[in-house]
């Protein structure tokens, strides 16, 4: 075949063929559950947490690396005496992370930052899904996304200072995503135990699924496109007839 029908042909494949190509959804690849590794899996008791960032003051990212950790922060396997045992267990996909004190159950009342960051580079931020369970002792007061808060229903009763950790919540993030970073942050308040005035233990724990739609060229480009092949094509064509 004449390299000009070939380029003749190419262009007119991706004139009529590509207008119809369709946004495939897939998992998001730099969004991570808590407590797990690179590849998804659950890290050993006692591990460094991997993707997500502490502190203990509001933060606002300026940087791919999130907010400073005011304290390191590891992963509690329910399967250690020194955890609560009656906090929600781990599961083979995500599990409880909390600061790095000598005595896990002790920790200062007040509000805890946990925050991760991900790219959307190469999705469509507008179609961008984030659906997961949260856990956090005493509980998960506030989801932002982007630092705009999230209303997330909780069904939290003040009453019940139990109802936080003992049970895992479902929340759906479907809104507020950008193109490339995105900052992903979780408060969970502690308290005192109202029995004895003492600290308390605290962690959090997030199984996240997430999809986006993975960007293709718009269809008005690839007519540019196969325009350019087209006249390509045409135009060696007729360089060899005048030769």
């Amino acid at each position: 075949m004449k390299a000009s029908a070939w380029l003749l042909r190419s262009a007119l494949a991706v004139m009529v063929f590509l207008p119809w190509a369709g946004a495939r959804a897939a998992v998001i690849p730099t969004l991570f559950s808590t407590g797990v590794d690179s590849r998804g899996v659950v890290l050993p008791d006692g591990a460094a947490e991997q993707h997500y960032r502490f502190a203990t003051t509001d933060s606002v990212p300026t940087s791919a690396t999130g907010p400073v950790s005011s304290t390191s922060i590891i992963v509690f396997q329910q399967t250690n005496a020194a955890t609560p045992g009656n906090w929600t267990g781990d599961s083979t996909t995500s599990a409880w992370i909390g600061p790095n004190n000598p005595d896990r159950r002790i920790n200062p009342p007040g509000r805890y930052y946990y925050s991760t960051i991900f790219d959307l580079t190469g999705f469509d931020p507008a179609t961008a899904r984030i659906v997961g369970y949260m856990s956090g002792d005493d509980v998960v007061a506030n989801v932002r996304l982007n630092v705009t808060q999230t209303p997330v229903i909780t069904n939290y009763d003040p009453a019940d200072r139990t109802a936080g950790y003992t049970r895992p919540y479902m929340f759906t993030l479907d809104h507020g995503f950008v193109a490339g970073l995105n900052f992903l942050e979780f408060r969970v308040d502690n308290g005192v135990d109202p029995a004895t005035g003492s600290e308390t233990a605290t962690g959090f724990r997030a199984q996240l699924l997430s999809d986006a739609a993975v960007l293709v060229p718009e269809p008005a480009s690839m007519a540019v496109l196969g325009a350019g092949l087209l006249g390509a094509g045409l135009l060696g064509a007729g360089r060899r007839r005048r030769g």
